[in-house]
């Protein structure tokens, strides 16, 4: 019986090698193997027809394993670029109101010079002035040491935490009338006239308080009036309203003008905290406040003092 060779070509496609091995291992039949592919060697055949172990080679597993690593550096790649882009953007995001926070400061910082240097001036040209009896001389000394102390007061108030209170009962319209002698120099002086109807409302809380609620009431609506402009106060059944007739108020810095360090203009100076501490003393005692406004008109503060 004439022996004839293996065929075995057929058997697989283009992808894979396939071999026939003797009991020595060596080549019977098929393709030359070169291992360079993934390799699986079966020698289940146990001498079947001469075949000790059959060879079958994949051809395109190093094509595959390839392609898998370039495509998994590619997809590492992109995710990486993802996440540093996302990481970017929240970085920018979660900084972005301590950037603010620090920009409001540096800002601060700066007013508080500006403010402070502008009286001390003064008090310094009047001071070494040789007509010390001059009623102009006498009148800036007076207007420079009220902002000295008024200035000196907001911010002991803003950054000192003990802040220890005298609850008294007493009537609104005394304090009211006396600061508005107090501002009569800084009102005269950018010709604003102060009406005031006052009934004889009292409150029970901090006297000081009060004072510092009503003073930055009315240094902004002075500081942010027109030229020869008024205010109005008026105080009835325990509820204070004080209005002028100045600039205004946009509609969508509403909502800013009690956050600290928020300056509705750069041109009248300020630190920006007044209303602050108007918002602050409000909350302290459950004072409940509105603002009207009216850009290129007026604004209006309602102070509620029934509901302490």
């Amino acid at each position: 019986m004439n022996k004839q060779p293996l065929n075995c070509s057929s058997a697989f496609n283009s992808n894979y090698k396939f071999m026939l091995l003797d009991k020595n291992g060596d080549k019977l039949a098929g393709e030359s193997i070169d291992k360079n592919g993934l390799t699986i060697v079966d020698k289940s055949p146990l001498g079947h027809l001469g075949v000790w172990g059959i060879v079958v080679e994949d051809t395109t597993f190093n094509a595959l394993k390839s392609r898998i690593l370039r495509n998994s550096i590619i997809a590492f790649l992109l995710a990486y670029l993802v996440i540093a882009l996302l990481g970017y953007y929240l970085i920018r995001l979660f900084l972005k109101p301590i950037n603010e926070a620090r920009e409001r400061l540096d800002n601060f910082i700066k007013d508080t010079t500006h403010e402070l240097n502008t009286p001390i001036t003064a008090l310094l040209m009047c001071a070494n002035s040789k007509s010390m009896q001059n009623p102009k001389n006498i009148e800036r000394i007076n207007l420079s040491a009220k902002r000295v102390s008024e200035l000196y007061k907001d911010l002991t108030y803003i950054f000192l935490e003990d802040k220890s209170k005298n609850i008294e009962e007493f009537e609104l319209q005394d304090v009211i009338n006396e600061h508005i002698g107090y501002f009569d120099i800084l009102a005269n002086k950018k010709g604003v006239t102060i009406e005031t109807t006052l009934d004889n409302s009292s409150v029970k809380m901090d006297r000081e308080d009060f004072k510092r609620l009503f003073s930055n009431l009315l240094s902004n609506t002075i500081k942010y009036n027109k030229k020869g402009g008024r205010v109005s106060i008026t105080l009835k059944d325990g509820i204070l309203k004080v209005a002028d007739s100045g600039i205004g108020i946009a509609k969508e810095d509403l909502s800013k003008i009690f956050d600290k360090y928020y300056r509705a203009t750069e041109v009248d100076g300020g630190f920006g905290i007044g209303l602050s501490i108007v918002e602050q003393v409000c909350k302290e005692y459950g004072v409940d406040i509105k603002v009207n406004s009216v850009e290129g008109e007026g604004t209006e503060f309602i102070l509620d003092f029934n509901s302490i």
